[in-house]
């Protein structure tokens, strides 16, 4: 089983920074096999450079399964549309990008 985890962005560059550390924290020792995809829907440019900044820092630091696809088009339902489209799991999961995730969760 591959698992994808969709996180669509718009303008919460904090929590999603802790999102996804938990994510890191939790996840990426799991035995199951899984990517973790942020949409990145920001519609200024500083911001976005920041959030795909953050998702590069967590590449370097836990691998590949951390990836990033941009939607400029205004819309958490395109930015998730767009994350679908390069997704490569078996099962998709959505996270909202202001929770934090437990490690039981997965």
């Amino acid at each position: 089983m591959f698992l994808s985890i969709i996180i669509a962005t718009y303008n919460r560059l904090a929590s999603l920074d802790l999102l996804l550390s938990s994510i890191a924290a939790h996840f990426v020792p799991s035995i199951v096999d899984h990517e973790i995809i942020v949409a990145n829907n920001a519609r200024e440019p500083g911001v976005a450079i920041r959030i795909d900044e953050l998702v590069q820092k967590f590449q370097r630091d836990c691998g590949t399964r951390f990836r990033l696809v941009r939607e400029p088009k205004a819309g958490k339902c395109r930015a998730q549309y767009a994350a679908i489209g390069v997704a490569r799991g078996e099962i998709l999961a959505f996270f909202d990008d202001d929770i934090v995730v437990t490690p039981s969760w997965l």
